[in-house]
C-alpha cells in the first residue's frame, strides 16, 4: 500500500464512469502500478447497480484513491462536474473508464511544472480495443489489440488563440494542438478560470471538445508532445465503441446521458441529433459562447460539420440538409459559397474514408503495428511500456533536449 504525501498531489486523474465496472477497475489497477505518491485517482461512479463499488473495495486500500457512488441518475456532463469537486492535484486529467495512461505521465508534469506549463497534451499514436469491441466493418479483427502508429517525441508550443481558430476552422472535426483536460492536463487553476467564467467546467453536451476548447482560452503555456503518454481505450458501450458498431447516432431528446440545458441551446450552426461530427461541433459552438469568444465562431466551417453527416449519416439528410442553409447565414457564408464548399467537403470526407479504410486493411493483413491477445487495459498499457523499451524511447530524453533548445534560442 501507497502512502500520500501531504503535499497537494501532481496529478488527479479523475474518472467519471457509469455501468461499466469491469473495465474501470482495470483502469483503476493499471493506474496504481505507477509508481508515484503524487498521484490521486478520482473515481465518480454514476452506476445503478452496486458492481464497481463491490469491485473496487480492496483497491481502496491504497489511500490515493477516492471513490464515490451516486446513484441519482446524472447526465454526462454533471457526472465530470461533480467527479471534479474531489480532483487536489496541481494539474488534472479526466480518464474514460476504458482507458490507460503511461506511467511516463508523471515525468512529463514534473517537467511541465519546473518550466512554468499550465498545460501538456500528447498525441495518441497507441490504442486499445477491448476484447468485446466489434467494428461494423472490421469485426472482432482488432479486438484485444493495441494498435501503435509512428510518433517522433517532438516537444512544441502551439499558440492556445490560433488552436482554438482551427478548431472553429475545421468545424469541430479536429482537436489539433488545443490544450485538452482529456488526453492532456491542465493546471487546475486554469480550470477554475472556466468555472468561474461559465459557471461550468464543461459548457457544452459532451466534456471532451466542450472542455479542450473552453480551457485554451485561459491557458498560457501549453506544451504538446507527439509522444504515446495516454492510451485511449475502446469498448463495446463506450462513445468510440458505439461509433465504431456505426451506433452512435440519434435524436438528442433519446440520449439520457446529454445535459438538458446544452440539448434546449443547440445552435442553429449544427444539424439537431446526436452524432459524433455534430457533437463535436456542438461543443465548440457552446464553449466558445460561454467563454465569450463568439468572434471565433465567425469562422465556423458549418459546411464542412453539414458534409460530414451527410456522408456518414445520410438517413438524417432531413435534419441536415434544411440546415446548411440556416448554418451558412448565421456564419455570415453566402448560400452559393456554403452549398460549393459542402460539395467540396462531401468528396473529401468520402476520400477520407476510403483511405483509411485502405490503410486498416493493410494493417490487419499485415499485422503491423498491432499486439495482440490483449485482455485488459492493463495489459494494454504493459504492452505499451515494452513497445517503448524496446525501441529504447525515453520522454525524459525529450523534454531535456527541448529545454536546451529553448534556453539556446
Amino acid at each position: 500500500m501507497h502512502s500520500v504525501s501531504q503535499s497537494t498531489p501532481l496529478l488527479s486523474v479523475v474518472i467519471p464512469t457509469r455501468n461499466r465496472a469491469e473495465c474501470a477497475v482495470s483502469a483503476v489497477r493499471s493506474l496504481l502500478s505507477i509508481a508515484s505518491e503524487q498521484l490521486q485517482i478520482v473515481v465518480h461512479d454514476n452506476s445503478d447497480n452496486h458492481r464497481l463499488h463491490d469491485l473496487i473495495q480492496p483497491l481502496l486500500r491504497d489511500a490515493r484513491v477516492v471513490y464515490r457512488l451516486v446513484q441519482e441518475r446524472l447526465d454526462m456532463i454533471c457526472n465530470f462536474e461533480r467527479a471534479t469537486r474531489f480532483a487536489s492535484g496541481r494539474f488534472v486529467t479526466y480518464l474514460g473508464d476504458d482507458d490507460g495512461i503511461n506511467p511516463e505521465i508523471m515525468e512529463a508534469l514534473s517537467w511541465a511544472e519546473t518550466q512554468g506549463i499550465d498545460a501538456v497534451t500528447a498525441t495518441t499514436p497507441a490504442r486499445y480495443r477491448w476484447p468485446d469491441l466489434q467494428y461494423h466493418y472490421y469485426k472482432d479483427q482488432l479486438s484485444g489489440a493495441l494498435t501503435l502508429s509512428a510518433f517522433t517525441g517532438q516537444v512544441s508550443y502551439p499558440s492556445p488563440e490560433e488552436e482554438m481558430f482551427k478548431c472553429a476552422r475545421s468545424g469541430g472535426l479536429s482537436y489539433g494542438s488545443l490544450p485538452k483536460v482529456y488526453y492532456g492536463a491542465v493546471r487546475r487553476d486554469r480550470l477554475d478560470c472556466v468555472k468561474q467564467r461559465a459557471g461550468k467546467y464543461f459548457p457544452g453536451p459532451s466534456p471532451d471538445l466542450a472542455g479542450a476548447v473552453a480551457v485554451a482560452e485561459f491557458v498560457q503555456r501549453p506544451v504538446a508532445i507527439d509522444y504515446p503518454l495516454f492510451v485511449p481505450g475502446s469498448s463495446a458501450r463506450s462513445g468510440a465503441g458505439m461509433g465504431a458498431a456505426k451506433r452512435h447516432i440519434g435524436r438528442l431528446e433519446d440520449q439520457p446521458f446529454l445535459p438538458a440545458d446544452s440539448v434546449a441551446a443547440w445552435s442553429e450552426l449544427v444539424p439537431r441529433f446526436w452524432s459524433g461530427p455534430t457533437i463535436w461541433a456542438e461543443d465548440v459552438v457552446q464553449a466558445l459562447t460561454a467563454v465569450g469568444r463568439t468572434d471565433i465562431l465567425r469562422e465556423f466551417n458549418a459546411p464542412k460539420v453539414h458534409a460530414r453527416c451527410m456522408a456518414l449519416h445520410p438517413q438524417w439528410w432531413r435534419l441536415t440538409l434544411p440546415n446548411l442553409l440556416r448554418a451558412c447565414r448565421g456564419t455570415g457564408t453566402g448560400p452559393v459559397r456554403g452549398l460549393g464548399r459542402f460539395a467540396y467537403y462531401y468528396g473529401e470526407t468520402w476520400l477520407a474514408r476510403v483511405r483509411a479504410l485502405l490503410l486498416n486493411v493493410c494493417r490487419i493483413t499485415s499485422d503491423s503495428g498491432i499486439i495482440r491477445d490483449l485482455a485488459t487495459i492493463e495489459e494494454g498499457v504493459e504492452a505499451l511500456a515494452g513497445h517503448l523499451q524496446k525501441g529504447g524511447w525515453s520522454l525524459a530524453d525529450h523534454l531535456k533536449t527541448s529545454s536546451e533548445s529553448r534556453r539556446a534560442a
